[in-house]
């Protein structure tokens, strides 16, 4: 499981489409689909992820970065929140997003799903509230409010370089 990690991982570094095999990443929940795919290191029920990453060493915004985690709030339908990985920028209100175990039916129980659209559906474009592409009636979906975005982890260098 270890060597299929990593190559997905870098596979999904890379910007390539990823088709997971049978058994990897086929079920899954969107936290750990989520610390596999990044390099964020918080665990926990998703919505927990916002305030954790100020506790630690990952920053956070309302911005969109490739790679970064976009973190949903907890509502009656998604009781636990959810965490998806932010793949491409596509513009200021679309980006593309890889995550798991995402919508209400059996089927989706567990799934990952690559590349899926997302748009910004806050009025202030601060990506406060987003709407995920429902590919089964080629439409966006319900709006679900976000807190923001974690980024991956800054090394060190980086971090005194920006100063």
């Amino acid at each position: 499981m270890r060597l299929v990690r990593c190559i997905a991982i870098v596979v999904v570094a890379l910007g390539a489409v990823v088709v997971a095999p049978d058994g990897a990443w086929a079920r899954t929940n969107c936290v750990e689909f989520a610390r596999q795919a990044s390099t964020i290191t918080l665990s926990g029920d998703a919505w927990t992820w916002w305030a954790k990453a100020a506790q630690s060493d990952h920053e956070a915004g309302s911005s969109p970065e490739a790679r970064s985690v976009l973190v949903f709030k907890r509502t009656s339908r998604m009781r636990n929140g959810h965490v998806a990985v932010v793949r491409r920028i596509i513009n200021s209100r679309t980006i593309t997003i890889d995550h798991a175990n995402w919508g209400s039916g059996r089927a989706d129980k567990g799934k990952v799903t690559y590349n899926v659209l997302v748009e910004d559906a806050s009025p202030n474009n601060d990506w406060s509230e987003v709407r995920v592409w429902h590919a089964p009636s080629q439409s966006y979906g319900s709006s679900y409010a976000t807190y923001g975005f974690i980024y991956e982890t800054m090394p060190a260098v980086r971090r005194l370089a920006s100063r």
